[in-house]
């Protein structure tokens, strides 16, 4: 039996296809759902919420969802992957210091590439991130920022001191962020 000149076991097959192509690109999208979370549902597979970026710019659509949920964390999906938005300041200090190292990987937008976009600290992943941090962290300790304030507030009023001189006249930056060893 035919129709539209294809047989039924052919229109099975093909409507089996798009259905596992369908369930493929929208299997993730009940994670924040499962977890209580609230969440944006996306429209199409596989795109997730990228078409919304398409046709705001990122700031419009970043205040649209902060007023569809009003709540500190919501998520969103960027493709088929689940994305968690935080904005309460004490579930950032638990990710960002207390849990550091179950968080160590951020999204990358220059996958593959090996340039200083890819290699810098807040682009740099698992081994290398590891190594990075255990170099940086002591560091950042509160003993030596205290010594390395007044050196920066020289270079501050340094700073000021030469973009007060200037009166209003462009200023070439590289210029006044010279640091002079004096």
């Amino acid at each position: 039996m035919a129709f539209l000149g294809l047989e039924l076991y052919s229109w099975l097959l093909l409507f089996v296809l798009l259905a596992l192509l369908y369930w493929n690109g929208t299997k993730t999208y009940n994670t924040f759902q499962k977890l209580g979370i609230p969440y944006m549902k996306p429209k199409l597979p596989y795109l997730g919420h990228v078409m919304n970026i398409l046709f705001k710019s990122i700031i419009e659509e970043d205040m649209m969802r902060r007023a569809e949920f009003p709540g500190k964390i919501y998520g969103q999906f960027r493709g088929r992957r689940p994305q968690l938005c935080v904005a309460d300041v004490e579930v950032l200090k638990e990710i960002t210091i207390k849990q550091l190292q179950n968080f160590r990987n951020h999204e990358s937008l220059l996958e593959g590439e090996d340039n200083i976009h890819t290699r810098h600290v807040g682009a740099v992943m698992d081994e290398h991130w590891k190594h990075v941090r255990s170099i940086l962290t002591p560091t950042f300790t509160s003993g030596k920022l205290k010594l390395m304030f007044p050196v920066i507030k020289n270079c501050a009023d340094k700073l000021v001191s030469h973009l007060k001189s200037t009166n209003s006249e462009p200023v070439d930056i590289k210029e006044g962020l010279t640091v002079s060893r004096e």
